[in-house]
């Protein structure tokens, strides 16, 4: 069940690495520009998931959870695809909230796997901090947002590759042990 669970979780993070380096590495990027690409990855990391929840029916009983989420996120990728300007006006709304809600399940996740509790709860603190950062702003200048949300993501993304290591890492000692 693990495996089946890295391979999405990889791609999820290169997913979010494209998103968080196109934010940084683009600084003038309009704020319009950047909900398209939001859309964009809210869309792909939307269908990942909903496919992982359908690749584990069978091994896994929370799939639904896992699917309802991908679901959740497919719907609002559609809904800021269709209307930026209003996205826009909530971008960091929207960018704190998920930071938050990342930052909340990751340290909850790390209440029921012990071999990963550290990673979850370091990477649960370092989402909420982002989040709080990111609502409050208290730097100034849509560029600098763009960069924080960028950066945020690209941690993001390394720690979901990290973790899918570590997912495989341990599906193979549990394999060898057996």
């Amino acid at each position: 069940m693990l495996k089946q669970l890295s391979l999405p979780l990889v791609i999820i993070g290169l997913v979010l690495f494209l998103f968080g380096f196109i934010a940084v590495t683009a600084p003038n990027m309009n704020v319009l520009t950047l909900m398209l690409y939001l859309a964009y990855m809210l869309l792909a990391v939307g269908a990942i998931l909903i496919s992982a929840g359908y690749m584990i029916r069978k091994t896994i009983k929370s799939r639904i959870l896992l699917s309802l989420m991908g679901a959740i996120l497919f719907v609002v990728g559609i809904g800021i695809f269709f209307n930026t300007q209003l996205a826009a006006t909530y971008y960091t709304l929207f960018i704190a909230t998920w930071a938050g809600l990342m930052g909340l399940s990751l340290i909850t996740a790390s209440m029921f796997q012990q071999h990963l509790k550290v990673v979850l709860i370091v990477n649960g603190l370092m989402s909420l901090g982002f989040g709080s950062v990111i609502y409050f702003n208290p730097f100034t200048g849509t560029n600098t947002l763009n960069f924080m949300v960028g950066f945020y993501t690209i941690l993001l993304s390394v720690m979901m590759v990290y973790l899918a290591f570590r997912l495989t890492r341990k599906e193979t000692e549990n394999t060898v042990d057996s």
